[in-house]
């Protein structure tokens, strides 16, 4: 690339000729090196492969302090689990599905359910207030929103997934629910 008469060099090409990058130009041994022969997610990093970089971000909620004894964090806490009894119409044993559901996929993320859940409902029942909790304890990384699930997540542009830990997306019939696959 031409610039006010000076060859530019593409970054990549750059970055391809940098000398730190070529293993017989640094010095050193070899185990003092870091390479990567693949990408991964291991929430539980000692699970990680030497060998392996790890993607996994954590949660964003391990971050966030919180104090049970603070009756304001209770109160909001009773708020939730009651909004989500709501969206399962009371129903005991939809909502501790639900619950159970969603303890297991932050208590062991790295074994997936391969379950979808999906809240159908009118428009303004709550259904994205559930949503917009778990992104806030998830955080932004772990979170691949789409309104295209068939390019964004099985389709050709799905490059985001990789580091998603929750997809949630309008469901295929277009009726008013969303889904959110675990």
């Amino acid at each position: 690339v031409a610039a006010r008469g000076r060859v530019r060099k593409r970054f990549v090409d750059r970055w391809m000729s940098d000398p730190a990058l070529n293993p017989d130009e640094v010095d050193g041994p070899e185990e003092s090196r870091s390479y990567w022969r693949a990408f991964g997610m291991f929430p539980k990093r000692a699970q990680c492969p030497r060998d392996v970089y790890n993607l996994w971000p954590g949660f964003a909620a391990e971050e966030m302090e919180t104090d049970l004894d603070d009756r304001k964090v209770v109160l909001g806490l009773v708020r939730i689990l009651e909004h989500i009894k709501t969206l399962c119409s009371g129903i005991k044993s939809q909502y501790e599905f639900v619950l159970n559901l969603v303890a297991h996929s932050t208590q062991y993320p790295e074994i997936k359910m391969g379950i979808v859940l999906c809240l159908v409902g009118k428009q303004g029942c709550g259904k994205t207030t559930i949503f917009d909790v778990m992104k806030r304890m998830i955080g932004e990384r772990g979170w691949m929103a789409t309104e295209n699930p068939s390019n964004d997540v099985v389709g050709k542009f799905n490059s985001r997934m990789k580091d998603a830990f929750c997809a949630p997306m309008p469901c295929a019939a277009r009726l008013p629910c969303l889904a959110l696959h675990l």
